[in-house]
């Protein structure tokens, strides 16, 4: 027999070319825009993430522990963890980042607002040594990790920058950035002095930017990239059969898609015509066509029995019905009824749903306008619907598999109070929320979010669509890509075998 020989170890070197849709709007990843995800654990680090199956590692904590009562939350920062500018990363550093959620002005920014509100429930971040963060909470939190798997070391040097754009970001990742072309390609060299010893493989990564979907699958057959994120759907069973690619289908990050509304936009200010448009998407014909079969109709937020929040009740709330459709619609008073909404390039699948959407409502009498915009543009509708008077968007929204507090306290958009940006209000909701939010029972914290499930999906201020697992497509010599829970392909262990 010939002699076995052992599998070669991970290479050191090169450069890998990755591409996806749309351009930068924020370097900042407090802001948790899916536009801008790709760049987030390879420029910065966590104390505490959670892996695509939800096991807590270690990022920069060597250590960590809740107090008996619940109250505090200790953290030991692994020594000698240096910024990209050389300086090092010590308990202070977390200190002024809490300093940044809690300032008047900075604390407000669309970049930092999703942390502050995962935080609202924190006394103080102290500093007990060199090494040691302590993190003091109003009320128990049993879901700190969670929060703490958002919680990126960031630094804004500029307050009057809090996207982090008018420099390259410095932060403790594997990779700096070096280089933006707007609209092209970002550029991240190794970091020499990353933490996790002897990470990154890679000498740099090209992050590229394309503007049409169709190009994506092209420019990775052609060579001219080594891995690309959502391809068109419609591509992804023919890329499965490739065997010059793997195709890594991931449905961690709990992406869904559905239409946001305007609740202050006549006539979607009536819940009976919030209603009539959930009956009458067709989400069957949706997940077939529009995402290719990967992805599942749904009709609530909290559509998987593994939330807190799901309702076995719900799962056939608005089944297509153009009829009762028609029949609400009626009854508000509601007629020759014409409404835009706006997909972006950026999730292809969007248009396609429209389109699908737009020839049914047709048949009750809805004329859908649909008009594709470039992503800063959709960006700012979608920051705030009521402003730039749009009554109907879709959207995609994520954090739907993770505990609900977080859910509630990263997706503003689902809210019934104040920090609603569409304006819908609901008491009860905002109520539930609060209180299941510090509540240490599990089942009377499954009661309050099942209830509040229950709200949202009864007022129709979401027309929930389709899940959208994310799907990436790398060459067969781009090795150890790992995934995080939230949704991220992760290149610090990834290295070509070439």
């Amino acid at each position: 027999m010939p002699p076995t020989v052992a599998p070669a170890g991970p290479k050191r070197g090169g450069t890998l070319n990755y591409a996806e849709l749309g351009d930068f709007t924020s370097f900042n990843p407090w802001m948790m825009s899916a536009v801008n995800m790709a760049i987030y654990d390879h420029v910065f680090s966590r104390l505490i993430w959670k892996d695509k199956d939800g096991k807590e590692h270690g990022g920069m904590a060597a250590a960590w522990e809740m107090a008996p009562n619940g109250l505090a939350f200790k953290v030991k920062l692994k020594e000698g963890i240096k910024w990209h500018d050389g300086t090092e990363c010590t308990a202070q550093d977390f200190v002024t980042m809490f300093e940044y959620m809690r300032d008047k002005d900075l604390g407000a920014k669309p970049a930092i607002k999703k942390m502050s509100n995962l935080t609202e429930n924190f006394n103080a971040v102290k500093a007990l040594d060199k090494y040691t963060i302590e993190f003091s909470f109003q009320f128990p939190i049993p879901y700190i990790v969670d929060i703490l798997d958002y919680w990126y070391a960031i630094r804004i040097p500029d307050k009057g920058d809090p996207d982090l754009i008018k420099a390259p970001p410095v932060g403790t990742g594997p990779f700096k950035m070096v280089k933006w072309a707007p609209k092209e390609y970002s550029q991240y060299t190794r970091h020499p002095e990353y933490f996790d010893g002897g990470l990154p493989y890679l000498d740099q990564w090209v992050f590229k930017r394309l503007d049409r979907a169709e190009t994506l699958v092209p420019n990775l057959e052609a060579g001219g990239v080594d891995g690309i994120f959502s391809p068109p759907i419609t591509e992804v069973e023919r890329l499965l059969k490739d065997n010059r690619y793997v195709v890594e289908i991931n449905a961690a990050r709990g992406n869904t898609h559905h239409f946001r509304i305007n609740t202050t936009f006549p006539p979607f200010d009536k819940k009976e015509v919030r209603q009539a448009f959930s009956y009458a998407l067709n989400r069957q014909a949706v997940a077939k066509v529009a995402f290719s079969g990967i992805g599942d109709p749904v009709q609530q937020v909290f559509w998987s029995p593994a939330s807190l929040g799901y309702v076995e009740g719900l799962t056939n709330r608005y089944p297509f019905d153009l009829d009762k459709a028609a029949k609400l619609l009626r009854d508000a008073g509601v007629k020759d009824l014409e409404v835009t909404t706006y997909p972006t390039p950026a999730f292809p699948q969007m248009k396609l749903y429209c389109l699908i959407y737009q020839a049914d409502l047709a048949k009750i009498g809805v004329k859908l306008n649909v008009v594709e915009v470039e992503s800063a543009r959709y960006m700012e509708m979608g920051e705030d619907m009521v402003k730039a008077k749009v009554g109907l968007l879709p959207r995609q929204s994520g954090r739907h598999l993770r505990d609900c507090a977080v859910f509630f306290s990263a997706n503003f958009d689902y809210r019934g109070d104040e920090k609603n940006p569409n304006q819908y209000r609901n008491t009860e909701l905002t109520d539930l929320v609060n209180k299941a939010a510090v509540e240490t029972d599990l089942e009377k914290r499954r009661k309050a979010y099942q209830r509040a499930n229950e709200i949202l999906t009864e007022d129709a201020i979401k027309i929930m669509v389709c899940t959208e697992p994310q799907v990436w497509a790398w060459k067969k010599d781009v090795k150890d890509v790992h995934y995080t829970l939230l949704g991220f392909a992760d290149l610090d262990k990834a290295w070509l075998d070439r």
